[in-house]
């Protein structure tokens, strides 16, 4: 979790390049001393393994970062590696408060710093933490709170497996990227339709699965939020889910390589992730009946049919940011499969 931020030239409705790529380095450089705007490596073929093919075409950017530490704070900034750059975009977290650091490399040269979410202008002058970084730190402090929560209290029969048996779970989890949690509402969310969101689950990178409505017998529709503002309906219900993810654990790649949601596109794109999901977990058929057995569930049949059809359908479900108007994108995206280079490479 962190807060995400850009810097741009003039306003937001008519930006400017902040300059060629050898000037904003020099800013850098200025600015912040012993920081310094590098190329990033190409990230190897292991490295790319290890990561959702669907991250691949952003691993694979050609980009200049740098990353810092400054008291308990540590940035990340990051740009476009050409030869005039339009923004720089970055990230903070930790603790403390980055408006110093954001305003040594901004205010001189007259750059604005917008929040990356809800697009307004950060106020450096006055020297108060930006608003974006208040909404992080609120986060951070009720992220506390539910680690301090007793938790598995009460959680779905269905993965009560999951919760009982580590190794299971670690195998559950190198499957899918799914642990079941027991966490309040999440407050940084909302349905427009203001249905309350029951969490049953999470990924590794901040996302969460829940279940809407909420009810006692956790009956409601599986959606899926992730961390970087994007959300929708992945099942007809709990029980749905668990089935669709056992047959198609490459179910999000799916969807980001659909070309805007054609089950034809989709149906390529899980054959080129399940091939190379086989690559790297050779014993798939042995994983899948023995998570099948100890879940109580069969995996669907005719998974890539079933999402397209719940995932269209559910298009309509409009997740909101709770402290602004900020609308998520779906988690149907317009990539073919074609697109993803990973999946051009030999296994």
């Amino acid at each position: 979790m962190a807060w995400w931020f850009s810097i741009v030239n003039g306003t937001p409705e008519h930006p400017v390049p902040l300059g060629s790529c050898e000037e904003v380095v020099a800013a850098f450089a200025r600015a912040l001393p012993g920081v310094s705007l590098e190329r990033r490596p190409v990230p190897t073929a292991e490295e790319l393994s290890r990561t959702p093919a669907y991250l691949h075409e952003t691993l694979l950017l050609r980009l200049r970062e740098a990353q810092f530490q400054q008291g308990d704070l540590r940035f990340r900034f990051y740009t476009d590696d050409e030869p005039v750059l339009n923004d720089v975009r970055g990230w903070v977290e930790g603790t403390g408060n980055p408006a110093s650091v954001l305003a040594a490399l901004a205010l001189e040269r007259g750059w604005t710093v917008l929040d990356a979410v809800d697009k307004s202008i950060v106020d450096l002058r006055s020297g108060n933490s930006p608003e974006g970084w208040d909404r992080y730190c609120r986060r951070l402090e009720e992220e506390e709170q539910r680690r301090n929560r007793p938790v598995f209290s009460t959680l779905p029969r269905l993965l009560r497996p999951l919760v009982d048996d580590d190794e299971l779970l670690e195998l559950f989890w190198a499957w899918c990227e799914f642990a079941p949690v027991d966490e309040p509402p999440l407050d940084w969310v909302k349905l427009e339709s203001k249905e309350s969101l029951q969490v049953v689950g999470k990924d590794g990178c901040g996302g969460r699965y829940c279940l809407f409505p909420a009810t006692d017998d956790y009956a409601g529709r599986l959606l899926y939020v992730d961390s970087e503002g994007s959300a929708g309906v992945i099942a007809d219900s709990l029980t749905e889910g668990i089935r669709m993810m056992l047959a198609l654990p490459t179910w999000c790649e799916c969807l980001w390589y659909s070309g805007g949601g054609q089950l034809e596109e989709m149906r390529k794109a899980e054959a080129l992730s399940l091939r190379h999901f086989r690559a790297r977990h050779p014993d798939v058929d042995e994983t899948r009946l023995k998570l099948s057995k100890a879940l109580g569930v069969s995996p669907m049949p005719a998974a890539i049919e079933t999402l397209h059809r719940v995932a269209t359908e559910g298009a309509a479900v409009k997740v909101l940011a709770t402290d602004y108007d900020h609308v998520y994108e779906g988690l149907i995206r317009n990539y073919v499969a074609d697109d993803c280079q990973y999946w051009k490479k030999p296994d």
